[in-house]
């Protein structure tokens, strides 16, 4: 047996359960939880996480095959409970689940209506100014890559201690050893220490990564892939090594931690055998791999980009921009893993049609709290068409011909993601590609 199958076996025999299902008193796991009462609400969620193929932060009860694994990357080892943290509060749906994504310039500043968004989206410059605001607050970040302006930890110590690999090519910006435990460490607790200054511990406010991808193929204009991470195996299983083990510990501290997970350009294809990155199935084994150490997860132009809009497959309509049901799925996805879905729509327009389809396809799914859609872009987006509140839901999306309707307090989502024909809805008729919040 391998030392994880062995390290399974120990966990069902540690419980000693007998033919009713009651764990033996006398067990291995009876007294290791009347021994270590801080780590016992955490054993569950290890256990399950373990048995079904996650890679978990490990209770203390551990034998040789465990300590085998924690050396081997395969464990994350916490030798003492992590600190209480009471869990970041949801934001509720007094406020509509989108919100503006604005970085770099004036970008922030000159967005209106800032205070009727559910989320807000800032760069380092604006965390002050975003903090202040009702709806959920969210920093960029990025510990993949190493800039001239902060986004993880100080420059010049990363740089004289040895924590950048090769020069991207704008021959400013260093991709990061994602794998070296002094440099994750660093992260932990700079970055900790830079939204304690900013944000409120606990209180719903965190960041996302960028570039959470999984291939350095055509990233950046690196020239060659770094001698340490030589193959996309060796750079995404770091990489998710990464996020696992210091987004845990910053969620431990209170904050609300995502990432732009990146498994669909078109270099990403057959990175995973047997996914494909325009169908949506690689970014299911990517988001799946991140899922332990995030709150939510962030999809870049999720179902809009490069004037293209997602809609569903029919047939010979293989190629992108297809799949419309699939992408739209990864919301049930995150759900199922415990997470909020934060996707973007790139657009400058506020009337663009493409936000009422994207904000139309994520209250399909929505769960009435958390997550919601950034509509990134340089120009002031604000329009009442797609930021009213919706309200408490009156129950699940329901097809309807070739498209889709939920009903919620405030709102009726109607969609039609079909590539050429239109749907009748009790609300009108509508094209295919369009959407409407009514």
């Amino acid at each position: 047996m391998s030392p994880l199958d062995d390290f399974k076996q120990f966990i069902k025999d540690a419980e000693s359960r007998n033919d009713q299902g009651v764990i033996d008193p006398k067990s291995q796991f009876a007294k290791w939880a009347h021994d270590n009462p801080g780590e016992l609400s955490r054993w569950e969620d290890f256990r399950d996480s373990i048995l079904n193929g996650g890679r978990p932060n490990a209770p203390n009860m551990l034998t040789a095959h465990g300590k085998e694994l924690i050396d081997a990357g395969v464990l994350y080892l916490h030798w003492t409970a992590p600190v209480p943290v009471s869990p970041p509060p949801v934001i509720t749906n007094t406020l509509p689940p989108v919100g503006v994504l604005r970085m770099g310039g004036n970008n922030f500043a000159t967005a209106t209506n800032k205070d009727k968004y559910g989320i807000v989206g800032c760069g380092i410059a604006d965390v002050d100014a975003c903090a202040k605001l009702p709806g959920r607050p969210i920093c960029y970040a990025d510990a993949v890559d190493l800039p001239a302006f902060f986004t993880s930890v100080d420059r010049q110590e990363a740089i004289n201690k040895g924590w950048t690999l090769e020069l991207e090519g704008d021959k400013t910006t260093y991709l990061m050893d994602i794998g070296n435990k002094d440099y994750q460490d660093a992260v932990i607790s700079e970055w900790d220490a830079f939204l304690a200054q900013h944000f409120v511990r606990g209180n719903g406010s965190g960041f996302y990564w960028d570039d959470t991808i999984v291939s350095l193929d055509n990233y950046y204009g690196i020239a060659q892939w770094p001698q340490k991470y030589p193959t996309p195996i060796d750079w995404y299983t770091a990489l998710a090594a990464f996020v696992v083990r210091v987004g845990s510990a910053l969620k431990a501290k209170g904050w609300y931690v995502g990432a732009n997970a990146i498994a669909f350009f078109p270099q990403n294809r057959g990175v995973f055998p047997g996914a494909d990155s325009n169908n949506g199935t690689s970014m299911v084994q990517w988001i799946n791999m991140l899922a332990p150490g995030l709150s939510f997860v962030m999809i870049e132009d999720w179902l809009h980009t490069n004037g293209a809009t997602r809609t569903e497959y029919v047939g010979s309509t293989s190629t992108f921009p297809s799949y419309w049901g699939n992408w739209r799925n990864l919301h049930n996805v995150c759900k199922g893993l415990g997470l909020d879905l934060v996707p973007t729509i790139n657009t400058s327009d506020g009337d663009d049609p493409n936000i009422v389809y994207t904000v139309a396809t994520f209250l399909l799914d929505w769960k009435g709290s958390g997550g919601g859609v950034f509509v990134f872009g340089s120009n002031d987006p604000w329009r009442s068409t797609w930021t009213k509140t919706p309200g408490n839901a009156m129950g699940p999306a329901s097809s309807i011909g070739v498209g889709w309707a939920r009903d919620f307090e405030n709102v009726k989502v109607r969609i039609n993601p079909h590539p050429t024909q239109s749907q009748v809805f009790d609300t009108g008729t509508l094209a295919p590609k369009t959407a409407t919040l009514i």
